[in-house]
């Protein structure tokens, strides 16, 4: 059985989360007696295929990577050098891990035609969420539900349109009638097509975490499969703390405003707590945007020095090892690696209340949660934790491996290879 792995980026140059699970998938089906190789895009070719730790990797060019029209993604055609990797690999499966500009619902589609199976794991809040976050006006946690209304509301509000104007566009139901020209005002209607669409155009669907689950149920897609949850056990035992002047907390992530640095940093620049911490940032790669400059130099200007970037991931376990707390103010994830490497090995947490955090963390028992947004319960989490008011009941957790999710996923594999085909897919209606 073959499986060829479609993913935005791969090693070496990204090892963020999704692409660890995605090698940890490879390394144990290879291990099964599995062929495994990966497909990645480029926006022309930088390299041939190439071999990471044995895995044979396949760039093929994208004219859509580059591609900031969402509704657009509608019209897009398969490139044809995609099509030429497939010829060439012959897969079995292909496994997808992104549904965006570069791997759309036709490239789905296309590979159901050709009688190939198709899995889609998603592993971004966007797959569902036209924002990509599941917070509703930058205001509250949005249960999910993909609707026109509140979603072009939504939507028109974070890319600075009036609210009165989303509001023309629905009650004038103009929204995804209007000519292609007019495609950003298409694009709610569009994302509502497009989740339509991924139930008949995968033979199977998994969830990475049980809140993903239930979105797609609420967005009526019932036929997904919940592999058991994957934490990873980096070390033998818990790393002992060490004593300190200040209490060294660490923020484990990309540069991004949905991770919530910028947060973490201003509730900390607010309440004035950069006497009792010392903090360390660990980023899997240097951005190139305002938001990593103003970020990085606010951190500066804290009087933090401890700023990492492409460590290795046993440098980043290494990292993490030598701090008291994680902290992790994310605003949206899907089911973050750097949680269950932290629960792995008993380090504290303290995190946002947001499903995939809130799937993990049991308040005052494995970490602390606080409401998202609310900086006076960040800031009183971490007085409290420095000034050690507060303990974690269960200071083991016993932490499940990876071995255990991969196992279930090469039952998924068999299973899906082994059922009937079915080509007849219709992205037309």
């Amino acid at each position: 059985m073959k499986i060829l792995h479609a993913i935005n980026n791969f090693f070496p140059s990204h090892q963020a989360g999704t692409e660890q699970y995605v090698l940890s998938l490879i390394q144990h089906s290879i291990e099964q007696g599995l062929d495994c190789e990966v497909v990645i895009p480029q926006n022309k070719i930088i390299s041939s295929a190439y071999s990471f730790n044995n895995i044979q990797i396949h760039p093929f060019v994208s004219e859509n990577i580059s591609l900031k029209n969402g509704y657009a993604r509608r019209f897009l055609q398969v490139e044809d050098d995609f099509k030429k990797v497939i010829e060439k690999v012959k897969p079995d499966i292909v496994h997808f891990h992104n549904l965006n500009s570069t791997f759309t619902i036709h490239h789905f589609n296309y590979i159901k035609s050709i009688g190939k199976k198709v899995i889609f794991t998603p592993h971004l809040a966007g797959t569902i969420c036209p924002k990509g976050d599941f917070i509703e006006k930058d205001i509250k946690i949005c249960n999910g539900r993909l609707k026109q209304k509140k979603c072009t509301s939504c939507f028109y509000n974070e890319t600075n349109y009036k609210n009165i104007f989303a509001k023309f566009l629905n009650s004038a139901s103009l929204s995804g009638k209007l000519p292609r020209f007019f495609s950003t005002f298409n694009y709610i209607p569009f994302r509502m097509w497009q989740l339509k669409k991924i139930a008949s155009c995968t033979d199977h669907i998994i969830s990475i975490a049980p809140w993903i689950q239930e979105v797609f149920r609420i967005n009526n897609i019932d036929s997904l499969s919940v592999p058991t949850q994957f934490l990873n056990a980096p070390f033998e035992k818990p790393p002992e703390t060490p004593e300190e002047n200040k209490k060294k907390i660490i923020f484990i992530g990309r540069v991004y405003p949905i991770k919530g640095l910028d947060f973490l940093l201003s509730t900390i620049e607010k309440y004035n707590l950069s006497n009792q911490i010392e903090l360390t940032v660990i980023s899997p790669i240097a951005e190139k945007n305002e938001y990593y400059t103003k970020t990085k130099s606010q951190f500066a200007r804290l009087g933090f020095t401890e700023w990492k970037e492409n460590l290795r991931r046993e440098g980043v376990l290494k990292e993490m090892a030598n701090h008291s707390l994680l902290i992790a103010p994310s605003r949206s994830e899907m089911n973050p690696l750097v949680i269950h490497e932290a629960l792995s090995v008993n380090i504290p947490i303290i995190a946002s209340n947001i499903p995939a955090f809130t799937d993990l963390i049991i308040h005052n028992e494995n970490g602390w949660l606080f409401d998202l947004f609310n900086d006076r319960q960040l800031k009183d989490l971490i007085t409290d934790f420095v000034s050690e008011r507060i303990n974690l009941k269960h200071e083991k957790f016993k932490p499940k491996r990876y071995e255990n999710h991969n196992k279930e996923m090469i039952h998924i594999y068999t299973r899906t290879c082994s059922a009937a085909t079915n080509t007849n897919s219709n992205l037309d209606s």
